[in-house]
């Protein structure tokens, strides 16, 4: 295909020899902000089929594939100390424009902990964890902060704020991935 789509938007695209399902396309995508570049799977070719493509709503940055950020946890994954203390570690070069992260906090009954993730530029976002004798969890979804290729480093720390006793911290995840909206773009 080559000039304008059904929908108005101009595009460029090549299909698959076997049934026609698109396999490569330049700007056939309306409601984004831009031409995107997409390469598409063997499947039927909806939108969950993109397999590699640009950021349709923030320029310079990949949208797919999402890029995993390996965390390593420290001796301080648990710990019972009211000073901030590292629980886990990791770092990545931005290649996506939204962070997304999820960890879960235990907590013994009567402690209240704090929780901070945070990256080169300071903290991200900071909660309390007390679910008596339970794990409080929580999840963290933000424009990422820098440009594309920018190197950065994050830490989850953590501490007893109230009451005594261990507290543990897992971390259940971390990537980067697209925007789903113009809203999640960086703000720069």
């Amino acid at each position: 295909m080559t000039g304008q789509t059904a929908d108005g938007d101009w595009a460029v695209g090549m299909g698959r020899a076997t049934g026609g399902t698109a396999a490569l396309t330049v700007g056939d995508e309306t409601g984004v902000a831009g031409q995107m570049i997409r390469m598409w799977n063997r499947a039927k070719g909806d939108a969950a089929d993109v397999i590699v493509m640009d950021d349709g709503f923030a320029d310079g940055f990949l949208g797919r594939p999402s890029m995993p950020i390996p965390m390593q946890s420290t001796a301080g994954q648990e710990t019972s100390s009211t000073a901030l203390t590292t629980a886990w570690t990791g770092a990545t070069r931005l290649m996506n424009a939204v962070l997304y992260a999820a960890f879960e906090t235990y907590t013994p009954a009567g402690v209240t902990a704090n929780v901070q993730f945070e990256d080169s530029d300071g903290v991200i976002e900071s909660w309390t964890a007390n679910t008596s004798n339970g794990w409080t969890y929580h999840e963290i979804t933000k424009p990422v902060r820098g440009k594309f290729f920018d190197h950065r480093n994050y830490r989850l720390k953590h501490n007893v704020k109230t009451g005594s006793g261990a507290i543990r911290t897992n971390c259940l995840g971390v990537y980067t991935r697209n925007t789903f909206n113009a809203s999640e773009a960086p703000q720069q």
